[in-house]
């Protein structure tokens, strides 16, 4: 039996952030996108999964996550696997500047996190490393990317790329962000 919080209940966590994060490999790149769902209407173009349907809409339209950032693709993957869910409170300078250098003993299921930018008060950009030569990001696109046409246009989406940048400037595990809140 596990407890919240406990290491097993950790790398249960772990383990499907990963699958989650790998789940949403080719969804289109979003300035702001926290994997937030949304509809296709035929009629009125992208809903958020609130909207009611329309007098022509007769049908159960199907459900997409709208797109992610690179902070967006990390805290949704948390949420889904069953973290706490940061997508309103945390941004990437946050989630670095609360939570300290990694310490302890590392365990297969404890991805890291690589935190780029110009300095350590000026994140800008958040991957998951996967190993010294390959990251899963959110990338390719910028503060101007809010759709998908603009995102597709200019191929950014969540992709795995190529390893550690030379920008970074410290990195973080993920089991620190599930003590977050």
């Amino acid at each position: 039996m596990t407890r919240e919080g406990t290491t097993m209940d950790k790398a249960a966590i772990g383990v499907k952030f990963m699958d989650y994060a790998c789940m949403a490999v080719g969804r289109p790149y979003i300035w702001g996108g926290n994997g937030d769902l949304v509809w296709v209407s035929p009629e009125r173009g992208l809903q958020p999964i609130s909207a009611e349907l329309g007098p022509n809409e007769q049908f159960d339209p199907p459900r997409y996550p709208l797109g992610f950032d690179c902070v967006g693709l990390v805290k949704w993957a948390l949420k889904m696997a069953g973290g706490p869910d940061l997508r309103a409170t945390h941004n990437a300078q946050t989630i670095f500047s609360q939570t300290g250098t990694p310490t302890g003993d590392e365990r297969p299921w404890d991805w890291w996190l690589a935190f780029y930018g110009k300095d350590r008060e000026n994140i800008t950009h958040i991957a998951v490393v996967l190993n010294l030569l390959m990251v899963l990001e959110a990338a390719g696109g910028g503060s101007t990317t809010k759709t998908w046409e603009e995102a597709r246009r200019i191929n950014a989406k969540v992709r795995v790329g190529r390893g550690l940048r030379n920008d970074r400037v410290g990195e973080r595990r993920l089991s620190q962000l599930m003590d977050l809140k």
